[in-house]
């Protein structure tokens, strides 16, 4: 069964800057009708053209094995899919992207990206001993002021070699700015441990850990995002019993400590998206990618409601046409204000102006 959608998530989907009742483009003639009547509420919240709340936002998608071996099928429907969720008439300008091959692979999405030639979009990617590595791609428009790998070091060839003990895919960490918003923002692709997910529950600490220990370094940025394919459902989108909800592992740990009825507190995490994303031959399976963010960002900067799946409709039709489909995951997004009041009513503005200095220091975990 296709996963539901609030009026809010759906609207900041498809987020459109122009006015609400316009027409989408054709490739969204299915959803046109749903698409104008939820969209328009939004407007109404968010006020006519003049005077609409700026948002940004950030897409995460498990590509699945993306490298220099893609069909030219598969490839010509990432590129439909890229030109409709990145139209400029659209918010989403920052991607987070999980199991990207190699260097070729970066290249290829770089190359589907609409203005992919260099003048609207700049990547963020290392190639590590890994099989698959985890990457940003920004317009330019986005200030990107420091990225790294984690869990990773040069060896004296200069080859990035990943620490296997504590993450098998490498996340990637920058520090990024869009108008008053900055924000440190995570990508991740946890491991599938088992049956009981042991070993995706010991990844999901050990980067807890780590996000435990920047924001104890001064000057850290409090806003911290964290996206991808976590390989763990939460407590409400589970479909089996196998293993911890994402809740389960993050309780256990001092960043996941809040007391049940009490404020989210600045340093605590919430963990959203509760929908099927990831698939198999008869449709979605599991719920396994998510959007996690501090309380900093939370209780501030984030457009509530508007984390959820990208409408899978869309996705299957572009794969019907091409007859090929493009990943075993539907991609996922989430929208942040970047300017004007917070939803705690402060002055949106920067909080992480040492921020790079403080992720740039972070040793990796473990890793001699």
């Amino acid at each position: 069964m296709s996963p539901r959608w609030s009026p809010a998530v759906l609207a900041l989907a498809l987020a459109l800057p122009c006015r609400a009742e316009e027409a989408l483009e054709s490739g969204f003639a299915s959803l046109s009708g749903d698409v104008k009547t939820e969209g328009a509420a939004l407007a109404e919240r968010l006020g006519e053209p003049k005077t609409r709340r700026q948002v940004v936002r950030i897409i995460s998608w498990n590509l699945q094995a993306f490298g220099a071996n893609i069909t030219p099928e598969r490839e010509a429907a990432y590129k439909d899919i890229m030109g409709h969720m990145l139209s400029e008439t659209r918010s989403a300008r920052i991607l987070s992207f999980q199991e990207i091959a190699n260097g070729t692979g970066a290249a290829k999405i770089s190359g589907m990206l609409p203005g992919g030639d260099g003048d609207r979009w700049r990547g963020s990617f290392t190639n590590t001993d890994g099989a698959m590595d985890n990457g940003f791609f920004a317009e330019k428009s986005v200030g990107m002021d420091c990225e790294r790998p984690l869990f990773a070091k040069q060896d004296e060839t200069g080859r990035w070699r990943r620490d296997r003990e504590q993450m098998m895919h490498t996340p990637r960490a920058s520090h990024m700015r869009v108008g008053g918003f900055d924000f440190t923002l995570v990508t991740v692709h946890l491991t599938f441990g088992g049956a009981n997910r042991a070993g995706t529950a010991k990844e999901l600490g050990t980067l807890l850990d780590w996000l435990h220990q920047y924001l104890a370094k001064p000057g850290a940025d409090p806003d911290v995002i964290i996206t991808g394919d976590f390989n763990l459902p939460t407590r409400r989108g589970r479909t089996d019993e196998r293993g911890p909800s994402i809740e389960d592992v993050m309780g256990a740990h001092p960043l996941g400590r809040t007391p049940a009825g009490t404020p989210l507190p600045p340093w605590g995490l919430v963990t959203l998206v509760d929908a099927p994303t990831s698939r198999n031959d008869t449709g979605t399976a599991h719920n396994y990618d998510h959007v996690i963010m501090t309380g900093d960002a939370y209780n501030e900067e984030y457009a509530a409601g508007s984390a959820g799946v990208i409408p899978p409709q869309y996705i299957n039709s572009v794969e019907a046409k091409h007859g090929v489909r493009v990943s075993d995951h539907y991609p996922i997004s989430a929208g942040f204000f970047t300017e004007g009041a917070g939803n705690d009513g402060r002055p949106i503005g920067p909080d992480g102006d040492s921020a790079c200095q403080a992720l740039m220091a972070m040793a990796p975990l473990s890793f001699q």
